[in-house]
């Protein structure tokens, strides 16, 4: 039988990288744009993120609940949040039948001073009737920006954006917006896929139902299409977390994707658990990713010569306002947070990177004394040569 889908969004995360020498200007040039507005977070309008974070994260991520923002120092700031508007004349075109037809709801930009920052599109279904729309947008969209995407025709997966001209013209905007990046070995060029979809209560009402849209939950989980059709493991959850601790609730994580697959048997489930979702939940994820990105680059910098004194000072703000802070009290949000540590492997990458830190801060200490004990052994034979000398002109004297 076919899900049929209630309501949905999925979010498209492209992480990307400023060169440090150009982080000022990049921050600089984002707010002379009259397109981009800066994105305050204030306590009344959104009290849901200011009570789900614990303080000291909710200060570094979200500066603005406890400070007025000034213009003239945003990129001083630990992390800055960026609104691109869209308002303008909505372009609506032909819905035909073989193409998906999509919307972008809003595209936000998150900056962290280490210059690591996420360009974070919104988007919806116009046209949707079936699952399988779902399952296919998501898959052809998250490959956008890959070198693939226009190739893949022969997949019938059309896609037609209602609110621009054309995909390359919001290709064209997101490439203008992340500026002079630096590129990312570690990174290929897909967009991470945050999603959430309700289907009909209908269908699935009780966890014996799930059994039938188990293999859709997975191809949704896996970013695939409606026509995959190929072996996948539906006992196993290697390579993959799943949460199923409550009624017609399934969140599906990889490394790549989070998405969450729910019924309309509750309101709950259509009201207040997507607006979690996107929101405690999606800046949760987004720190957890931030750690990841931020730990390669260290682990990266740290091989190569440099200032040491100015990547330990970084190194341990990282740590002691990001990687040591408790993030919440929220049960399913600490949760969350652990499972995706645990896919992106962040404990061996922090033991990693503090390898190389900790062999590098003894290199510069070696260096240092090394130094120190030159500059010793010189006072010495100066002191030793003045002797020489003072004793020889007493001797001259005599």
């Amino acid at each position: 039988m076919e899900l049929k889908p209630k309501y949905q969004y999925s979010y498209f995360i492209k992480p990307y990288v400023i060169k440090p020498d150009e982080y000022v200007d990049y921050i600089q040039d984002l707010m002379q744009n009259e397109k981009i507005k800066i994105k305050n977070f204030e306590k009344e309008k959104d009290m849901d993120i200011y009570a789900y974070f614990l303080p000291q994260i909710r200060n570094y991520v979200f500066p603005s609940f406890s400070q007025k923002e000034n213009k003239q120092n945003m990129a001083e700031k630990p992390v800055v949040h960026f609104s691109y508007d869209l308002t303008q004349n909505i372009l609506v075109k032909e819905k035909t039948s073989d193409k998906i037809i999509f919307g972008i709801h809003s595209i936000d930009l998150m900056c962290f001073q280490a210059g690591i920052c996420f360009l974070i599109l919104k988007t919806y279904l116009e046209n949707m009737k079936d699952f399988s729309d779902i399952l296919n947008f998501n898959y052809k969209f998250r490959e956008l920006n890959s070198e693939f995407f226009g190739f893949k025709k022969y997949e019938r997966i059309n896609l037609t954006v209602d609110n621009f001209s054309s995909m390359e013209e919001l290709k064209k905007l997101m490439k203008k917006l992340v500026g002079n990046v630096v590129e990312n070995e570690e990174e290929d060029d897909n967009f991470y896929v945050y999603s959430y979809a309700c289907v009909d209560g209908e269908i699935w009402n009780n966890d014996a139902d799930f059994k039938k849209l188990k293999f859709d939950f997975y191809r949704f989980a896996n970013a695939l299409p409606s026509s995959y059709t190929g072996e996948l493991n539906l006992d196993s959850k290697e390579g993959m977390k799943i949460l199923d601790k409550w009624d017609c609730i399934r969140i599906g994580m990889t490394q790549n994707t989070t998405v969450l697959l729910t019924s309309s048997i509750n309101t709950y489930h259509y009201t207040n658990l997507p607006h979690k979702f996107e929101n405690e939940y999606l800046y949760t994820f987004l720190i957890d990713l931030y750690q990841k990105l931020y730990l390669k680059q260290m682990a990266k910098e740290l091989t190569q010569k440099g200032n040491i004194r100015k990547k330990r000072k970084a190194f341990n703000q990282f740590i002691k306002h990001i990687w040591s802070s408790e993030l919440t009290k929220d049960e399913t949000g600490s949760l969350l947070y652990q499972h995706w540590k645990s896919l992106f492997h962040l404990d061996n990458l922090y033991l990693e990177t503090m390898n190389l830190y900790d062999t590098r801060i003894k290199e510069y200490n070696d260096a240092k004394n090394q130094h120190i004990n030159h500059f010793l052994w010189l006072i010495v034979v100066i002191c030793l040569i003045i002797n020489l000398i003072d004793f020889g002109i007493l001797l001259s004297i005599k």
